[in-house]
Parts: C-alpha cells; sequence; structure tokens
C-alpha cells in the first residue's frame, strides 16, 4: 500500500517540475491554480479470508402417508343354535389393521331372537386409529331342538361292550393324546380289513367288535364310539372328489396346534402310513403321491378343510407341501445273475439218472421174449393172472415134482376155477414175472379150460433159470400130452 502511494507522490512531483521548466524566455502568464492534490482513499484488501458457510436450509419433515386401509376382520361364519341355546360370537373372530395390529372388534347381535326359529344378521365391526371401519355381517340360524331319539339297543351293546375293554387299555393319568394312542393301537391289532355293508355307526361298531373285521366305515365307527367314550373330542371326515368313499376322524388332543386326523384303517398295499394324530400337511402329502400311482384312489385325504368349523393342525403347511414324482425305476440288475445261472449246470449232475439206465438191466426180462413165442398164444395171459394169487408161492417147491407128473393131478383143487376169472385182471403180461407164481397149481383150474394147455408155453420164460419154477405150470397136463410135452423142457 506505501508503495503505490510513494509511486504516486513521485509522479505528482515530477509533473510539477515540469510546469516549472516551461517558464523561460515567455511572458509571465499567472500562474494556474495549483489543483489541490487528489486524495486516494486507501482500502485494505482482505488477507485471504474464507467467506463464511452458509446454514444448510432444514429439510421440511415428510409428512406420514394417510391410512386409509381398514382393519380385516377375520375368522367368522355362518352359525347355528338351537331355540333357547347359547351362541359363542367371539369363538376364532379376530381384527387385525396393517397399521395398528390388534383392533377393538365389535360385535352387534341387536337382531338376534334365540327364543324364536330363523335367520338373524350379526354384524362385526372393527375401527383403526385412523378412523377406517370395517364391517362383516354372518347369519345366525335359530332351530328347533331335534327331538331325542328312542334308545337305541345296539348302541347301548357297543358302549356296554367299549365299557370293558376301555380300563384293559387306558387309565385317569393319560393325556388325551396317549389315550387316543392306546386306542389306535386295539382296533389296528383286533380288527382285520373286510368289505362289509352295515347301516348306522352303531351297527358298523357293533359289527367290528363282534366278528373283529370290516372296512374303513366300520373302522370309523368304532374309532368315533371308543374316543368319545375315553372323553376325546371327535369330528367326522368324508373323502371328498376322489373316485371311491372313505371314512376318517379328526381328534382334539388339547394341543395349541389344532385338530388331528385319525386313521386305523389300512391303507392301499405298497404304500402304507401310520394315520395316527397326523397332520393336514402329513396326509395331504400322502394324497399327493398316492395321486401318482391310483386312480382309484384319487384324493385319498382329500376332503373339505374350508368349511371345517375347527382349526386344523398343519393347514397352514400345506403351500409348503412339494409336488411328489414318481421315482426313476433303478437300473436292471439282472445282468449279474445270469453269472449263478451257469452253476445250474451242476443239474446236468442229475444225468446220474440215466443211471436208471440200469433198468435196461431188466432186459433180463427180454430174455423172456422167448416168450415172444407164445405170443402165439397171447391169449392166454389171463393164466399169468394167476400169479395175483403169488401167496401160495410156496408151492413153488412142488415143481420139484413136476418130474411125477402125476402130481398135476392134484389140479382137482382147480374146482375153485370160479378165480379163474379173475385173471382177467391180470391183462397186464407185463408181470410175466409171475409165472414164478404159477406154482399155484390150484390156479391151474383154468385147464377147464382146454386153451389153458396153450399157456404152458409159457414156461418157455422158465427159460431165465431163475424161473424154473414155472415147470409147475405143466400142471395143466391134466390135460393129457401138451402138458408133458411142457414139462419135459
Amino acid at each position: 500500500m506505501r508503495r503505490n502511494a510513494m509511486i504516486r507522490g513521485a509522479a505528482g512531483t515530477l509533473a510539477l517540475l515540469l510546469l516549472l521548466s516551461g517558464c523561460g524566455g515567455h511572458e509571465k502568464t499567472p500562474p494556474e491554480p495549483t489543483p489541490a492534490p487528489t486524495q486516494h482513499l486507501l482500502i485494505p484488501e482482505p488477507e485471504h479470508s474464507v467467506p463464511p458457510t452458509p446454514e444448510p436450509t432444514p429439510e421440511p419433515t415428510p409428512t406420514a402417508p394417510q391410512d386409509t386401509v381398514p382393519p380385516v376382520i377375520s375368522g367368522m361364519q355362518n352359525l347355528t343354535v338351537e331355540v333357547g341355546g347359547t351362541v359363542s360370537y367371539r369363538s376364532g373372530v379376530s381384527a387385525v389393521d396393517d397399521v395398528d395390529g390388534d383392533v377393538p372388534l365389535s360385535i352387534d347381535t341387536s337382531y338376534v331372537d334365540l327364543t324364536a326359529p330363523g335367520e338373524y344378521p350379526v354384524v362385526y365391526s372393527a375401527v383403526d386409529a385412523a378412523g377406517n371401519l370395517t364391517e362383516e355381517v354372518v347369519l345366525l340360524t335359530v332351530v328347533e331342538p331335534e327331538p331325542t331319539p328312542a334308545p337305541d339297543p345296539v348302541e347301548d351293546q357297543v358302549y356296554a361292550r367299549i365299557d370293558e375293554i376301555l380300563p384293559t387299555i387306558i387309565n385317569d393319568s393319560m393325556t388325551a393324546r396317549q389315550k387316543a394312542e392306546a386306542i389306535f393301537k386295539y382296533i389296528t391289532n383286533h380288527v382285520w380289513y373286510v368289505s362289509v355293508q352295515d347301516d348306522g355307526w352303531a351297527n358298523a361298531a357293533f359289527y367290528a367288535l363282534k366278528n373283529q373285521k370290516g372296512d374303513c366305515y366300520n373302522y370309523w365307527a368304532l374309532s368315533k364310539a371308543m374316543l368319545t367314550r375315553a372323553g376325546v373330542p371327535t369330528l367326522d371326515v368324508e373323502r371328498m372328489g376322489g373316485n371311491s368313499d372313505h371314512y376318517w376322524l379328526l381328534v382334539d388332543v388339547g394341543d395349541e396346534a389344532g385338530w388331528y386326523h385319525f386313521d386305523p384303517c389300512p391303507h392301499p398295499e405298497g404304500h402304507p402310513i401310520t394315520c395316527c394324530l397326523l397332520r393336514e400337511d402329513e396326509v395331504y402329502a400322502y394324497s399327493l403321491k398316492l395321486n401318482l400311482y391310483s386312480t382309484y384312489y384319487k384324493n385319498y385325504y382329500g376332503w373339505d378343510i374350508e368349511n371345517c368349523p375347527v382349526k386344523v393342525a398343519g393347514a397352514d403347511l400345506v403351500s409348503q407341501v412339494p409336488q411328489p414324482t414318481i421315482p426313476p425305476a433303478p437300473p436292471p440288475t439282472p445282468t449279474p445273475e445270469p453269472t449263478p445261472e451257469p452253476e445250474v449246470p451242476t443239474e446236468p449232475e442229475t444225468p446220474t439218472e440215466p443211471e436208471t439206465p440200469t433198468e435196461p438191466e431188466v432186459p433180463t426180462e427180454p430174455e423172456t421174449p422167448t416168450e415172444p413165442e407164445v405170443p402165439t398164444e397171447p391169449e392166454t395171459p389171463t393164466e399169468p393172472e394167476v400169479p395175483v394169487e403169488p401167496e401160495t408161492p410156496t408151492e413153488p417147491e412142488v415143481p420139484t415134482e413136476p418130474e411125477t407128473p402125476t402130481e398135476p393131478e392134484t389140479p382137482t383143487e382147480p374146482e375153485a376155477p370160479v378165480q379163474t376169472e379173475t385173471p382177467m385182471e391180470p391183462e397186464t403180461p407185463t408181470e410175466p414175472e409171475a409165472p414164478v407164481e404159477p406154482d399155484t397149481p390150484t390156479e391151474p383150474e383154468a385147464p377147464v379150460q382146454t386153451e389153458a394147455p396153450m399157456e404152458p408155453e409159457t414156461p418157455a420164460e422158465p427159460e431165465a433159470p431163475v424161473e424154473p419154477e414155472q415147470p409147475a405150470e405143466p400142471e395143466p397136463p391134466a390135460e393129457p400130452g401138451a402138458g408133458e410135452g411142457q414139462d419135459s423142457p
């Protein structure tokens, strides 16, 4: 700043000197008035000062969105009550707002008259803090009480028998769940499945108790009777949307989760399941799986759950049940099996049976083919039938006496020729072995038939030295000549 001032001062002085030097040799002119020095106001420059930061303007506070959604009332349903009965209007009903949460629930029953049959509106309403109102209307039907039915003798018998059974399987110290499980076990162990036709639950339960068998209707009826008698609440359930009928129960064992499925009836073969206190999502998954394998059992545990008046355990988990798929068939493994089959060749060892060819040894009989010579007289084979009476084989010893053909005279015994008729049965000449039995000359009574002598030719069979006794047959020599000729051999 000072430097600038000095520079300005020097400039002013120089200008004054130049004015003064121009006055020589010229007329003096009045000096012009010297102008007053100009006053320069020096403004100090700011020393690099930082300009002040402006204060931020506060943002306006956001205004909360206006609540225009009313509360939601759920759980209400149409009701039915008998004249003079009581109604639990709030049971299972609630009101919830998306902002305020649970909100007070109001019920207007001013239109209801429980002393007269009819249909009456019941108005449920709820208001949230923003003043949003919700109203729902249901109908309450008041009906005349049903007449008390006359005692059913069958029902009395059913309960009497159940009262004898229950003390043996449950006791007062057991919980409702334990009692239900014990009853389920008893029924599955004492009733067998068979298709029957019964009219009414009492008759069905009685049939199951008496005969220890029945179909799903009998299992349902007996379960209902036993659980009711044991103090366990039940609700009847029937299949819906299937291709066949099925009945079971929902039971309340005091669980906050809700009621459970109870069905002791046997399930389709190959798809077992123990339906004792199962949740809704469990029976739903079973139904989906069974739908893949059978159309007859379609919707096995499908029922009208939307109109169920009670809370069912697992109903909220149904949406999480995955869709089942049929597992791929396992790869065939029969190839390794063929290897053991080679072992079967060991059976060829059975060729040992070929050893039976030893039977060909029987060909010894073929030796009898000598008999073929007799074939001319195969008609006489009837006498070989006499061998049927080999009981007297001891007489074959007599053959030694055949030399004394006189003995053949003994054929007088042949008086029993009547028996010769039986020889017809031995038509199976294959028993030529009997020739040994021919020793029983008694049967030679056949000699009465002169043709019999022709049979003596069968002695040719005696050619088997073993049967030398056959000579006894020559006894027929009673018929002269022919018999003797045969004996000579």
